[in-house]
């Protein structure tokens, strides 16, 4: 059972989002909001500290990225804050969240009710930490009709395939490099 604990559990509930897998997926989306942020690692000018809770805060007309904290209740709570918002009058959420496929999360939210799924193979190395994440993640995005529609017109509305750092990768928008997103990325 130790053992098992220690595989899954990170010791943290915080990991800071790598910067270059951030600028990726901001290049795309155009975020507004960072839902769960400190002053100092906050990824868009307008952002929600733990104190703020943005749990109980709208997200009415933002496109929200989210790296929320990663213990379990913290994960199922802004899962279905993201589920719910965007059927409200958010019009876009991302999360990067553990790729926990088993958990009450994703079978509630992500596998029932998320516009596309991105899974990273490889476990991300956070900004905030000396290692690699002891877990896989993956990028879920929640998105409104209208949103959806716009992604279509783009060639973004299938999103579920797997990112495989330093492969390439088949989807809707072309063919990229993950490693190449993350050189061109750091870089800027």
């Amino acid at each position: 059972m130790a053992l098992i604990k220690q595989m899954t559990s990170s010791g943290t509930d915080d990991w800071q989002t790598p910067l270059w897998l951030f600028r990726w997926l901001n290049d795309i989306f155009h975020f507004t909001l960072d839902a769960a942020a400190t002053p100092e690692n906050a990824l868009c000018k307008k952002y929600f500290t733990k104190e703020q809770d943005a749990l109980k805060q709208s997200w009415a007309g933002e496109r929200v990225f989210c790296n929320p904290p990663y213990s379990r209740p913290n994960i199922y709570r802004f899962t279905e804050k993201a589920f719910q918002e965007t059927i409200q009058e958010c019009p876009l959420a991302v999360l990067l969240i553990p790729n926990r496929t088993a958990t009450k999360a994703w079978n509630d939210y992500v596998f029932t009710g998320a516009a596309g799924i991105l899974f990273i193979s490889r476990r991300l190395h956070f900004s905030n930490a000396e290692k690699n994440a002891p877990f896989g993640s993956a990028v879920v995005l929640f998105a409104d009709d209208h949103v959806l529609l716009r992604l279509t017109g783009l060639g973004l509305c299938d999103l579920k395939m797997d990112l495989l750092l330093g492969s390439d990768i088949e989807c809707d928008i072309g063919y990229s490099n993950l490693r190449y997103e993350q050189e061109y990325w750091e870089g800027r």
